[in-house]
C-alpha cells in the first residue's frame, strides 16, 4: 500500500491529514540525517541532490518528512517529496540481509532479510541513510516495528478437521484406549489456536496478515494522537522467535484495548532498520 494508507492508519482519514502534519514535522521536527542521491527526473540531466530527513515528535512514535534540494530551480529550492509514519521503538532481531531495493524513489526502500529458515520484507524508514551500507549476505541486528491497519481480538480460537490423517490418528488412539469404541462417532478433531502466531504476506510488499499473543502493552501519545504499542511474537522460525513492536492507533482500535495474553490478529505494515543506525 502507499503512504496514504499508512497515514490513515496512524492519523485518521481525510484529505487534510497529511497537509496538516507536514508543516508540524518541518517546523517543529529535528533533522535525523542527510544523504546525497542521483536525481534523474527525465526533465534535466542526471544530477546529485541532497536528501534531508526530519522527524517529529520525539518519542516512540514519530512522523518523517524527506526533503530534497532542487538545484535546477530558479531560485534554488527544497521539496518535501514524501512523508510517512515512523514507529520508532521496537524489538531487536538478528537477520541476514538478502536484498535492499528502491521503492517509489531512490530514498525509500524495501529490505528482504531472513533468519536461517524464514524470510521477511520490510520498509526501512531510514533507507535514505542506510541504502549504501546494505551488504548482501551480512548479518545484522534490526529494530523491527509495525503499524497496524487492522488490530482486533482474535475471533477464532480453534479449528475442526473432519478428515485426513489427524482424524485417523484420533480414531486409532480411541481404539487403543477402548478396543470396543465406536470410532464412527468420532467425526471431527479440534485443534486449539490458543498459542498460534503467524505472519502471512498480504497484497503489498511489507504488508502482512498477523496473529499473535501480546507480551507487553503500553499506551503512548504522539502529539496528542493515542496509540497502543504492543510487543508480539509474529513468527517462530526454527532458530528464534521473530518479535516486533506493533503500533495500533486508537482510531483503528475503535474502543478495543489490547491486553497481555489475549490473542490478537489483523493487518500490518512492517518496518525495520539496522540497530546501529537508530536515532535517540
Amino acid at each position: 500500500m502507499g503512504h496514504g494508507y499508512h497515514w490513515e492508519a496512524a492519523a485518521g482519514a481525510g484529505e487534510d491529514v497529511i497537509a496538516n502534519w507536514i508543516p508540524a514535522i518541518v517546523h517543529k521536527g529535528s533533522v535525523i540525517g542527510r544523504s546525497t542521491y542521483l536525481c534523474d527526473d527525465g526533465e534535466h540531466p542526471p544530477r546529485e541532490e541532497q536528501c534531508f530527513g526530519v522527524a517529529y515528535p520525539d518519542g516512540p512514535f514519530r512522523f518523517v518528512a524527506l526533503i530534497s534540494t532542487n538545484s535546477v530551480s530558479e531560485p534554488k529550492s527544497n521539496i518535501v517529496f514524501t512523508a510517512y509514519p515512523f514507529p520508532h521503538d521496537g524489538c531487536v532481531n538478528s537477520l541476514t540481509i538478502k536484498s535492499a531495493v528502491d521503492w517509489v524513489n531512490p530514498n525509500e526502500g524495501i529490505v528482504n532479510a531472513s533468519t536461517e529458515s524464514a524470510e521477511f520484507s520490510f520498509f526501512d524508514p531510514l533507507y535514505f541513510l542506510n541504502k549504501s551500507s546494505y551488504k548482501i549476505g551480512y548479518k545484522a541486528d534490526f529494530i523491527i516495528t509495525a503499524l497496524s491497519y487492522v488490530f482486533r481480538a482474535c475471533e477464532q480460537h480453534e479449528i475442526k478437521v473432519d478428515g485426513g490423517p489427524l482424524l485417523e490418528i484420533e480414531r486409532a488412539n480411541a481404539l487403543k484406549e477402548d478396543p470396543n469404541a465406536d470410532i464412527n462417532k468420532i467425526t471431527t478433531v479440534s485443534l486449539s489456536l490458543e498459542h498460534a502466531c503467524w505472519l502471512m504476506p498480504a497484497d503489498a510488499k511489507s504488508d502482512y496478515y498477523f496473529r499473535g499473543i501480546p507480551e507487553f502493552v503500553e499506551r503512548i501519545e504522539a502529539d496528542g494522537q493515542g496509540f497502543y504499542k504492543v510487543t508480539i511474537v509474529l513468527a517462530r522460525p526454527e532458530e528464534t522467535d521473530f518479535r516486533a513492536a506493533v503500533y495500533a492507533s486508537e482510531a483503528i482500535l475503535d474502543g478495543y484495548i489490547p491486553k497481555v495474553g489475549e490473542p490478537v490478529e489483523g493487518v500490518l505494515w512492517l518496518q525495520g532498520r539496522p540497530s546501529e543506525d537508530a536515532i535517540a
